[in-house]
């Protein structure tokens, strides 16, 4: 499972990769919005990256500009 693959605050320690951002698009984007009642709570290691990667200051401003 990818909680198994988590060395630290992201999966690769203490860095953002493009696979915790990829965890945050896939969140935010796809399971979210097309999977009805879907809930990540029992996911805490990964809602814990999606949460740092969303607070990330280049992240968040990324997202900001380009959300409509």
């Amino acid at each position: 499972m990818l909680t198994s693959m988590i060395q630290g605050e992201y999966f690769m320690e203490s860095k953002v990769t493009f696979a915790d951002i990829q965890l945050f698009d896939l969140f935010e984007n796809v399971l979210s919005k097309f999977i009805p009642g879907f809930s990540a709570a029992p996911y805490s290691k990964l809602v814990a990256i999606v949460n740092r990667v969303q607070t990330n200051p280049e992240i968040a401003a990324y997202s900001a500009k380009h959300t409509s």
